[in-house]
């Protein structure tokens, strides 16, 4: 039951929507069937987890049928116009959103042309008061325009006029979307291993890249800072493309809503990431500052909530920093942002990471066996810890045990970019030289010392360095 689609439904309701919703159901309009509104109301009683034995097929049966056999069908038929009646419902709440949008569409379909007009010069005023200038807003201003000719605009020269403007707005939907996917794309190829072939995306580029910059569609703020993403991307090396984009999206920040802007955000913070990976150190700190700034304006929050990497990512660079202390508050204020479902395995594996940095290896090593592996990453991260928490505790047998089976990990996995893989692979080549000077080959030491030099400073290379240094000492 847990995973019925009602379910699933409901669970990404808020509170206001739930009472909304109650509301909804209970109009004759909508539904007549007292059943459903009883469904609902059962339901609902165990939102937002909606975990509970309570909720198996045959339990919830007897709480809508009291003393009936219990009947799968009967109880499919019902969950079923549950459903369509909370599709109705979250169509609905789209429709409120834009409304004067289709009522604007059915004028001009009637070709009512007065009464569209008023309504497309209310939208346009909506648009200015809320100033925002987003993806979505060049997909409907398109539409918008194209509804006007239809709505029965056809004086010669108005109509001359009209559809030159129409072709800008095209060009404007075009380009905002074409720059976005692109970018999309190509950060894709950076994170994750891919046989994408480039000119599945490269069509026209060329073309943009020669004419964008000295025209009009620069003077549109998505246009401007997908462009200036896509400079960062491609021409990697020239750090002043990512300081620019800082500036302009400071600059054009109230154009769009907070998950466009998070998105875009997270296109300087990937590239943070890759400047950190190539050794660049001034960079961890840029990112410090960048996820701090993202977490004071709630940008980095979608619908009020954390993404999972995020918390862990501003964990990680909070610790290699030795910001122990902030660490230790975001961990705690920030985990109650996470989705439920995986809220105690992230709270989990980064209390873990703390608890490393504060020396505290039995304990780290007891709240890392209770992670669970979700991801590879999560997967990698656990094992390096594990690794270094044995080797911290001189537990040389465990240790062996798991750089085999950490190693043979790193074989198979292919989800992982060949970047990531490698890195991986790299730590533990290196924590198992760390293991063999232990056991007398200090000669390596200066050795090993040279062959880190300019590896990305990672918390697990500042950890090897750091070992390192106490065998010299």
């Amino acid at each position: 039951m847990f995973k019925s689609k009602p379910v699933i439904l409901l669970k990404t309701f808020s509170k206001k929507e739930l009472r909304q919703c109650s509301q909804f159901i209970a109009t004759p309009l909508y539904n007549r069937n007292e059943q459903v509104i009883q469904l609902y109301e059962i339901l609902v009683s165990f939102h937002p987890s909606f975990d509970t034995p309570s909720l198996e097929r045959q339990q919830l049966y007897l709480l809508l049928f009291p003393n009936s056999v219990y009947e799968e069908q009967r109880l499919r038929y019902l969950m079923s116009d549950l459903t369509k009646i909370l599709e109705e419902f979250i169509a609905y709440q789209e429709y409120q959103q834009e409304k004067r949008f289709f009522l604007a569409r059915a004028y001009a379909k009637r070709k009512l042309s007065k009464y569209f007009q008023q309504t497309y010069k209310q939208i346009q005023t909506k648009w200015r008061k809320q100033n925002i200038r987003g993806r979505d807003f060049y997909l409907q201003n398109y539409v918008l325009e194209d509804l006007k000719l239809e709505a029965g605009f056809h004086a010669p020269l108005e109509y001359l006029k009209h559809t030159q403007e129409i072709i800008q707005e095209l060009d404007n939907l075009y380009l905002v979307h074409k720059l976005h996917f692109v970018c999309e794309v190509i950060n894709y190829t950076y994170v994750y291993s891919t046989n994408q072939e480039e000119q599945n995306y490269r069509f026209l580029l060329d073309a943009i890249e020669k004419e964008l910059p000295e025209s009009l569609h620069m003077e549109e703020p998505a246009i401007r800072i997908y462009y200036q993403i896509f400079k960062n991307l491609t021409e990697f090396e020239e750090e002043a493309h990512f300081h620019k984009l800082l500036e302009l999206l400071l600059q054009y920040e109230s154009h769009f809503k907070l998950a466009e802007l998070n998105s875009m955000y997270t296109f300087a913070s990937n590239y943070c990431v890759r400047q950190m990976n190539r050794g660049n150190e001034p960079y961890f700190r840029h990112l410090f500052n960048l996820y701090k700034l993202l977490l004071d304006k709630q940008i980095m929050l979608h619908s009020g909530e954390l993404a999972e990497s995020d918390y862990k990512n501003i964990t990680t660079l909070s610790l290699k920093l030795n910001e122990l202390e902030y660490a230790a508050h975001f961990i705690e204020t920030y985990q109650s942002y996470l989705q439920t479902p995986n809220r105690e395995n992230a709270y989990t594996f980064n209390l873990a990471h703390l608890r490393f940095y504060q020396d505290k290896y039995t304990d780290t090593l007891s709240l890392i066996n209770q992670v669970e592996f979700t991801n590879p990453y999560y997967h990698a991260d656990s094992k390096l810890l594990i690794i270094m928490c044995y080797y911290e505790l001189d537990e040389l047998v465990p240790l062996h045990n798991t750089f085999d089976t950490f190693g043979a990990f790193l074989r198979r996995n292919k989800l992982a970019s060949v970047v990531h893989r490698n890195l991986y692979m790299g730590y533990l080549k290196h924590i198992r030289q760390l293991t063999r000077i232990r056991l007398g080959n200090e000669r390596y030491i200066k050795t090993l010392q040279q062959e880190i030099v300019g590896k990305p400073d990672s918390m697990y290379m500042k950890w090897i360095r750091k070992k390192l240094d106490l065998l010299l000492s």
